[in-house]
């Protein structure tokens, strides 16, 4: 008896000393849960104080060398397209906004750290009845919209930006009469661009990106992408072109040759949509200007990247792109449909840049705007846009239901074929008269 007594006494003394194990575990989970929670709570009313409205600095600029260094820090951490890059937009306002006799107006948001949480480069532009505050790169930017910290624009509420967006507006001297915040995409790369908080309808298009999937080159992630019949089909479609000649993606480098490609890809675009029937702007001068200027900055040759798809000693296609934060922009193709129309020159040349672009380790590639059916085939992101409109005034209101009614008009014309004839046949006049 005394021995199953010691023995029962040991087991209790076991379950004891197991129950208080667990007890010590238990408290010391508790501790680092309620330690955690409080490193979190510290942290949200650190963001929270960051990020609060009445607490941010609101500076405004209006002329873009004085914002030059604080826009170039900013633009290299920035949520941001390369549209709104500080070359880019200085480029714009020197070849386009001057011209329009636009007056620019930087505004920047920073918090009591002097860090910044936005940059909106907008500008002032006479209207028919009143002052239009829009973005800079208007016409040649295909995304027009803010640069953003990441954290702040997800974290921003609807009734905190429009407080914010009072802040911006008092900056303003005189009259804006109507806000025409066009091509404004709902998401930044990926976060919630916060000029959505702000009256808007939908843009007339979309926009389309590729994300490369993980693959070992760009073959298998074509391959992933789309069946294997279609990928067959492309690599044979360049295996009976290159019977004609050595097929070669080539980079055009160097000043002179960058100057004369521009030249030519600009020529053969208006060739291209001329013979479509398009109505299109690109003859005037404006685009040259700002496409050569572009193309001829130095520091912007790894950004502004050109090439041409050659056959032997013909050329295929011919195209313009921007290589900016590990995505490639399509910005302006152009082909040779009198020679190459049955091989799908621009199928081949968008196969052979998503290659170049896999190649170069860059994860997107960005078709940008248009609801082109060759997006739908290989796009695996759309973006929808907006316009921000917002009338401050009677006379922006009359703006504001003058470019609703333009747009509607332009819709349209694009989808009536008479319409789109005698648009097309004004616009030819109008060319012709400029040329006299």
């Amino acid at each position: 008896m005394a021995g199953k007594a010691k023995e029962h006494s040991t087991n209790t003394d076991q379950t004891a000393s197991s129950k208080g194990r667990e007890d010590v575990r238990a408290e010391q989970a508790l501790e680092t849960l309620a330690s955690l929670n409080n490193e979190l709570t510290k942290a949200h009313l650190e963001l929270k104080n960051a990020y609060e409205i009445s607490e941010l600095e609101v500076l405004a600029f209006d002329n873009l060398d004085d914002a030059k260094d604080l826009w170039l820090a900013f633009e290299e951490k920035a949520v941001c397209f390369v549209y709104q890059q500080f070359a880019f937009c200085q480029t714009w306002y020197e070849t386009v906004g001057k011209h329009d006799n636009v007056k620019p107006h930087i505004v920047v948001i920073r918090n009591g750290q002097s860090e910044t949480l936005m940059l909106l480069p907008l500008c002032f532009k006479k209207g028919h009845f009143g002052q239009i505050v829009q973005f800079i790169g208007y016409g040649m930017a295909d995304y027009l919209s803010p640069l953003v910290q990441k954290d702040f624009a997800d974290n921003v509420s609807e009734s905190d930006f429009h407080a914010l967006w009072d802040k911006v507006v008092s900056t303003i001297k005189g009259n804006a009469d109507l806000f025409w915040l066009d091509r404004q995409p709902l998401s930044i790369n990926g976060c919630q661009n916060p000029m959505i908080h702000l009256e808007h309808f939908n843009y007339a298009s979309s926009a389309h990106a590729l994300n490369f999937p993980e693959a070992e080159n760009w073959a298998q992630c074509a391959r992933i992408l789309r069946s294997k019949k279609t990928a067959a089909n492309i690599e044979r479609r360049l295996r009976k072109l290159a019977k004609e000649g050595e097929i070669e993606l080539r980079e055009i480098t160097g000043a002179t040759q960058r100057q004369s490609h521009m030249d030519e890809l600009l020529a053969l675009k208006i060739e291209n949509l001329n013979a479509a029937g398009t109505i299109h702007r690109m003859t005037d001068p404006g685009y040259a200007r700002f496409y050569q200027s572009l193309a001829s900055i130095e520091s912007q040759q790894k950004v502004v990247r050109q090439f041409e798809l050659r056959c032997g000693d013909k050329l295929v296609a011919s195209v313009l792109g921007y290589v900016h934060h590990d995505t490639f922009y399509y910005q302006i193709c152009a082909f040779n449909r009198q020679e190459f129309a049955q091989y799908s020159p621009g199928l081949l040349l968008l196969y052979l840049l998503f290659d170049w672009s896999f190649s170069l380790g860059l994860k997107r590639f960005d078709m940008t705007i248009g609801d082109e059916s060759y997006k739908a085939d290989w796009r695996n992101e759309t973006t929808p846009l907006v316009t921000v409109g917002v009338a401050n005034s009677k006379t922006g209101r009359l703006e504001y239901g003058l470019r609703r009614l333009i747009v509607w008009g332009k819709t349209q014309v694009h989808n009536t074929d008479f319409l789109r004839k005698l648009a097309l046949a004004v616009l030819h006049k109008q060319n012709a008269l400029k040329n006299t």
